[in-house]
C-alpha cells in the first residue's frame, strides 16, 4: 500500500511539474503597463523580441493584433524573428484593450510580422522604399517540429542579397507553420515567401499571396521533404515555379491545396525537378500561366503522383496543364484535366480513371464536359478565386475515380469534407454527395428523413458510416451547423 501511495504521489508530482513547466508570455504593442514583464495582457511586452529572445523551453508566446518588426527600431536588415525548439508563437489575440483580451480571431485581430523596418513601403518590389527592408522576417535554423508559428501575417521581407526566403528563411529545419499568411515578400533568387534547404517543414492552412522570386515565387525548397496541407497559392510570380519550386527533394506532399492565378516562365503554379516521389492530392490548379511551358506544372527528371486533382483555365504555349520533360515519370489518377491543350510530355505518363480534355488512352479514362457548378464564377472570368469547380449532379466523373483510391491521413476534399462520400472517390478535387446519403445524385426528401436519425447527441458518440455525407465540417459530429449546410444543398442555394 505504501509503494502504491508513493507511485500515485510521484505521478501527481510529475503532472504538476509538467503543467508548471509550460510558460505563457504575452506581447501587446499597446499594453499600458506601467510595467512590461509579459505575465499578463496589460503588462505584456510591447516588442515581440523581448519575449522571444529569452524564451528557451516549453514556452507559448501569445501576441495581440498589431504590426511587429524584428529590429527593435534599429533598422538593421539582418535581424529576424528566430523560431526555437519547444517555443510556440501564437498570433491573433485581442489584447489588453479588449473586453476579453484572450479572445482569438486571426482575421479580426490580425497580427503582422513585417520586414518593412522603416514603415515606408510603396510601389512594387523594385521600389527604392524596399531597399531598407529586412532580409528575412522569420528564420528557422536547425530546429525540429516543436518550433511552431501559428496565426500570423508575414509581410515585406526582402531577401536580397541574402537571397532565400524573404518571409521565412530556413535551413536544416522542420518547423510547423499553421494558419499563416505570407504576403508581398520578395526573394532576389529563391523563395519570395519561404525558402530553404534540408528538413521537413509542415505548412497547414497557410496562404501565400502576391510574393515574388526568380525561382519559387512563393516557396523554394531544396533537399527537403515539405508538406503543405490546405494551403492556398494565389497570384505569386516567379521565373520558374510561380507558386512553388521544389528541387532535389526527399519527397514531399501537397494535400488539399489550391494554386490560383500564379505566373512564371515555366511551371505557372509548380516546378518540380528531381523531387523524389512528390505527391499532389486533392489539389486544384486554375488560372495559372506560363509564358514558355507548363501552365500549371513543369516536371523535370522527377516522379510525380497526381491524385484527385482538378485543372482548369491554365495556359501555356506548350502544356496548358503540364509539361513533362525528359527523365520524368508521371502518374495521374482520379483527376479532371479540363484545359484546352493538356499535356506536352516526353516522359512516361500513366493516366487512369480521369476526365482528360481531348481524351487519353485507356478504358478507365473519359472525355466529357466536367459540368462544374460555375466554371467562371459570378464575375464571368475564368481562372480566379470565385470560380466554383465543384461537381453538379450532371458531372460525369462522380464515383468514377480509382476504385482503390488511398486516402492520405491529412486528405479531405477541397471543401473540407470527407474525401470519399459514396464508397468510391469522384474524379477531381471535390466530392459530390454532401447530404446525399442514398447516393442517388439527388439531395431530396429521402435524405432529409435520414438527417434527423444521423444527428449525434452531446455524448460524443461516433457517427455511422452511412451518415458521413451529412458531416459537412468533418468534425465527426452531425449537428445544427451541418444542418445549415444540408439545407443549402437540399434547396440548391
Amino acid at each position: 500500500m505504501l509503494i502504491q501511495r508513493l507511485v500515485i504521489i510521484a505521478a501527481c508530482t510529475l503532472v504538476a511539474w509538467t503543467a508548471q513547466a509550460q510558460t505563457i508570455l504575452y506581447v501587446d504593442q499597446n499594453a499600458p503597463g506601467p510595467v512590461h514583464d509579459g505575465w499578463t495582457w496589460c503588462t505584456a511586452f510591447t516588442d515581440l523580441q523581448d519575449a522571444l529572445t529569452p524564451a528557451n523551453y516549453n514556452v507559448i508566446i501569445r501576441v495581440a493584433d498589431g504590426t511587429y518588426t524584428p529590429d527593435r527600431g534599429t533598422g538593421v536588415r539582418t535581424t529576424a524573428f528566430q523560431l526555437k525548439n519547444t517555443v510556440k508563437l501564437e498570433g491573433g489575440y485581442a489584447g489588453c484593450a479588449a473586453s476579453n483580451p484572450k479572445a482569438r480571431d486571426i482575421a479580426r485581430f490580425e497580427t503582422i510580422l513585417s520586414g518593412d523596418l522603416a514603415r515606408n513601403d510603396v510601389g512594387g518590389f523594385d521600389d527604392p522604399s524596399r531597399d531598407d527592408n529586412c532580409y528575412h522576417v522569420v528564420t528557422a535554423y536547425e530546429i525540429d517540429e516543436t518550433a511552431i508559428l501559428d496565426g500570423f501575417t508575414v509581410v515585406s521581407g526582402s531577401a536580397e542579397p541574402n537571397d532565400v526566403g524573404g518571409g521565412l528563411g530556413y535551413s536544416s529545419a522542420s518547423p510547423k507553420v499553421a494558419d499563416c499568411t505570407f504576403r508581398n515578400n520578395f526573394g532576389a533568387l529563391y523563395g519570395g515567401a519561404v525558402g530553404g534547404s534540408s528538413g521537413e517543414p509542415v505548412f497547414t492552412n497557410c496562404t501565400f499571396v502576391g510574393n515574388q522570386a526568380e525561382a519559387g515565387g512563393a516557396v523554394f525548397s531544396h533537399l527537403s521533404g515539405p508538406t503543405f496541407v490546405a494551403c492556398r497559392f494565389i497570384g505569386n510570380d516567379g521565373g520558374a515555379g510561380g507558386g512553388a519550386y521544389l528541387s532535389f527533394q526527399s519527397g514531399g506532399t501537397l494535400v488539399d491545396c489550391s494554386f490560383i492565378g500564379n505566373e512564371a516562365e515555366v511551371g505557372g503554379a509548380l516546378w518540380a525537378i528531381q523531387s523524389g516521389s512528390l505527391a499532389t492530392l486533392s489539389c486544384m490548379f486554375t488560372g495559372n500561366r506560363a509564358t514558355e511551358g507548363g501552365g500549371a506544372i513543369f516536371l523535370s527528371s522527377d516522379a510525380l503522383r497526381v491524385s484527385g486533382c482538378t485543372f482548369s483555365a491554365n495556359t501555356a504555349p506548350v502544356g496548358d496543364t503540364l509539361f513533362c520533360a525528359a527523365g520524368g515519370s508521371l502518374w495521374i489518377d482520379s483527376s479532371i484535366l479540363a484545359d484546352g491543350r493538356d499535356l506536352a510530355d516526353t516522359c512516361p505518363a500513366n493516366i487512369t480513371y480521369s476526365n482528360v480534355y481531348g481524351g487519353w488512352p485507356g478504358e478507365t479514362n473519359i472525355f466529357a464536359p466536367p459540368n462544374f457548378r460555375d466554371v467562371d464564377g459570378p464575375d464571368n472570368i475564368l481562372g480566379n478565386e470565385d470560380d466554383d469547380l465543384r461537381p453538379t449532379a450532371a458531372s460525369p466523373g462522380i464515383n468514377l475515380g480509382k476504385p482503390d483510391y488511398w486516402v492520405d491521413p491529412n486528405e479531405k476534399d477541397l471543401s473540407g469534407h470527407a474525401r470519399i462520400l459514396c464508397e468510391r472517390v469522384d474524379m477531381g478535387a471535390y466530392e459530390f454527395g454532401l447530404g446525399d446519403t442514398d447516393c442517388d445524385l439527388d439531395v431530396d426528401l429521402d435524405d432529409f428523413v435520414d438527417f434527423g436519425a444521423c444527428m449525434t447527441g452531446p455524448e460524443g458518440q461516433s457517427i455511422d458510416s452511412g451518415c458521413v455525407p451529412f458531416d459537412a465540417d468533418s468534425d465527426q459530429d452531425i449537428d445544427l451547423g451541418d444542418a445549415a449546410t444540408f439545407q443549402r444543398e437540399f434547396t440548391g442555394t
